[in-house]
Order: structure tokens, then C-alpha cells, then sequence
């Protein structure tokens, strides 16, 4: 502390070893898997981490490329559980371990910490249902898909036991909210005069999901904005709306030409 009561503080940081993957081990009870199974299970881990630095990452990678091996060969309800074995040559080992789930259905989808984005914007980006079989690479899937959205900072679930029926699950959802607006500005100055640029950005107006944008530009010779309007589901069709209003003015005084253009384009956007 210098006599002026400041006072500097010094953090030392110790990263620890570096470890490397080392092998891979695929165990499982269930009698579903082929031989060709495990062994295409083991084939993609190994493509991810061999020869790699130890990183979370690329555990989370595996998982969800095997999730995908999973469902395009018709295996549901089939849990991963990856666990890591530290050896004494600085490598991590991996039991890549395929648990067979009980076929067990889905009785309520409660959601919970969206205090401003209505429910609604969360269940459209589920791809399963109450009712369903419960399947948890659908609903890992489904937070993706959530997270994808940049209106969630973390999305976490849970799977508890029903109150509807003694072999049904409910599973709830627990979403924290994150700023969606954004507020930019430039100035500029060059040769052929100034320029002042901004644009306001808000990915989920009034809590919906709704993307609003507006961007514009003002230069010595032009002057344009553009502003958009994207519904990731318009009026519950499952399809994207878009709509983009440009307006853009030149104006040339010492040419004594001057021009104006105002236009809208709509688009659309779906899954088939």
C-alpha cells in the first residue's frame, strides 16, 4: 500500500499438467448393440480425440455425435455417460459407458426463470412432446436448439418422478435470461466527406422471439436505412417471416442529381 492508500493485488496462476487422451473403452448391458455398433461408437471417439489435448470440449463433442450415431440407427432411450480415469503418464483414459433406458413417457414439460420470454418461444424450440417416450437425446437436442436462440445465457434440465401416473416423468427446464439488446455507433471522415453510422438491434421483442433491427447510415452524399423484422414462427406455422423495409436517398448538389428508393422484401423460411 503506497501513501495514498492504493493498493495493487498480484494473482499467480498455476495451470497444472497438460494431459493428452489416451484410450477409449465403449461398455454396455444392453443386448441391442451389434458388434458393427460399438465398434462405429468407437471408431467416431477415437476420430475426435486422438492424439489431442485433453479439452471439455471435445468430451461434449463425442457425446453428441454418438447421440446422433444413436438416433439415425433407431436407438432411443439410450443414455451416455462418459467417464474420465486420470493416468500416470499424463493421459486421460474415457469409458464411453451406453445405459438402455426403460421406456418411460413424458407427463408434464415445466419451465422455469423466463420472466420475460413467454413459454411459448421455449416450446417451439422442443422436439419433444408431453406424451412422448422419453428420450434423452431429443431433449439435449432441444437445448441446443434452445441456446441456439442467443436469448438464454443457460439452460439446464431436470427429470423427476410424475404426479400424473406412477410410470410417467416430468421434465423441467430451468432457463436464465440474458440482455438481448444491443446499441451501436460509428463516425467516420474521409476524402469524400463524413460518415455517421448506428444500428439498434433487440432479438426478443416484448418476450416473443421476435428479431427487430434497425440500421442506418448518414454520409455527406447518402442516406439509408434498413430496418427488419424476422418471427422465427409466424402465427404457430412453424415458419420463419421475414421482412426487410430499406429506405436510401443520394443526393448529389453539385451534380444536381438526386434520387430516392424505398423497397420491402419478404422471406420465408422452413424445415422439409
Amino acid at each position: 500500500m503506497d501513501n495514498k492508500n492504493n493498493f495493487t493485488l498480484t494473482y499467480s496462476i498455476n495451470s497444472g499438467k497438460k494431459y493428452t487422451f489416451g484410450n477409449i473403452e465403449i461398455k454396455t448391458e444392453a443386448s441391442i448393440f451389434k458388434e458393427s455398433n460399438i465398434s462405429d461408437i468407437k471408431n467416431i471417439s477415437e476420430k475426435i480425440i486422438k492424439g489431442k489435448m485433453y479439452s471439455t470440449p471435445a468430451i461434449l463433442t463425442i457425446e453428441k455425435q454418438v447421440n446422433t450415431y444413436l438416433e439415425d440407427n433407431k436407438y432411443a432411450n439410450i443414455e451416455i455417460d462418459i467417464e474420465e480415469i486420470k493416468k500416470s503418464d499424463e493421459k486421460i483414459d474415457l469409458i464411453l459407458k451406453l445405459n438402455s433406458l426403460k421406456k418411460t413417457l413424458i407427463g408434464k414439460i415445466n419451465i422455469y426463470g423466463n420472466s420475460i420470454t413467454e413459454e411459448k418461444v421455449v416450446r417451439d424450440s422442443l422436439i419433444i412432446n408431453e406424451g412422448d417416450i422419453l428420450n434423452i437425446s431429443k431433449i439435449k437436442k432441444s437445448i441446443d436448439n434452445i441456446e441456439s436462440k442467443n436469448i438464454f445465457k443457460k439452460t439446464e434440465y431436470k427429470i423427476l418422478d410424475s404426479d400424473l401416473q406412477k410410470s410417467s416423468k416430468d421434465l423441467n427446464l430451468y432457463v436464465k435470461e440474458q440482455p438481448t439488446g444491443s446499441l451501436s455507433a460509428g463516425i467516420g471522415y474521409g476524402s469524400s466527406g463524413g460518415l455517421l453510422e448506428g444500428s439498434v438491434n433487440e432479438r426478443n421483442f416484448l418476450g416473443k422471439g421476435i428479431d427487430l433491427n434497425f440500421t442506418g447510415r448518414l454520409a455527406s452524399e447518402k442516406i439509408s436505412g434498413v430496418f427488419s423484422y424476422i418471427d422465427p414462427n409466424f402465427m404457430n406455422s412453424e415458419k420463419e417471416l421475414a421482412n426487410y423495409f430499406f429506405s436510401e436517398t443520394d443526393d448529389y448538389s453539385n451534380a444536381g442529381y438526386k434520387s430516392k428508393r424505398i423497397g420491402d422484401r419478404l422471406a420465408t423460411r422452413y424445415e422439409i
